[in-house]
């Protein structure tokens, strides 16, 4: 299949579909919208979809509490779980616990940016489909200063000018559409080292939208490694 939607399109005429899909990504808007588009497929009443965030053990148990209804004028009851990465340990187990045990007419979209976030476990339990979006401009070249000295200076200056995050927001596109486009398709080897570079600054975004790690260096970390 050429996209997730046409994907989930065959699946559902098929009847195939898991109890539980991971849609991850940056494309948000693309993840909610597949999301609304297979419970349309299914004729599912909106008072059968419930869309939230979990962080706290307490919505999912919540969750779990609404869910045991059942659907009240549709075939499924969906549940379309928003950044479930930004749940607790806690809550991810809890999660986890309800997907072990599901309802034969509930279906689970858990959307996240970051899906290494999550418990490898609750990770296992769903079918995983990608959505990205990259940069419109894709000619723009992808530059990295070439001595560690300059790479140590360029870290600075993004940390002085406020201005790493949204640099290393960009760079994961470009670099996402550079594995996409072409890396994968010529050198599964230079594919795998490069897939863990990109962890690498997807984790590093995580941290400074989360936690007071030093902008200086994070930035540093990222340059070093590219």
């Amino acid at each position: 299949m050429d996209t997730p939607l046409e994907f989930l399109k065959a699946t559902v005429k098929a009847e195939k579909l898991s109890h539980a899909y991971l849609f991850s990504g940056n494309d948000t808007e693309a993840q909610i919208a597949a999301a609304l588009f297979v419970a349309d497929l299914l004729k599912t009443n909106e008072a059968d979809i419930v869309s939230q965030e979990l962080t706290a053990i307490e919505q999912v148990r919540d969750l779990r509490d609404r869910l045991s209804l059942g659907a009240w004028a549709s075939p499924f009851k969906v549940a379309i779980l928003k950044n479930v990465h930004k749940a607790s340990e806690e809550a991810q187990s809890a999660l986890l616990k309800l997907l072990e045990e599901p309802k034969g007419d509930t279906l689970f979209f858990l959307l996240t940016a970051y899906p290494f976030l999550l418990l490898p476990t609750l990770r296992s339990r769903a079918q995983e489909l990608r959505f990205w979006k990259f940069p419109l401009e894709e000619g723009k070249p992808f530059k990295v200063p070439a001595s560690l000295k300059e790479r140590f200076d360029y870290a600075k200056e993004l940390a002085e000018s406020e201005e790493v995050l949204l640099t290393l927001q960009d760079w994961l596109l470009r670099l996402r559409h550079l594995f996409v486009s072409k890396i994968v398709k010529e050198d599964m080897q230079k594919a795998v080292l490069f897939s863990r570079t990109l962890r690498l600054v997807e984790e590093t975004i995580v941290l400074l939208q989360t936690t007071n790690v030093n902008p200086r260096l994070a930035a540093e970390r990222v340059l070093l490694a590219l």
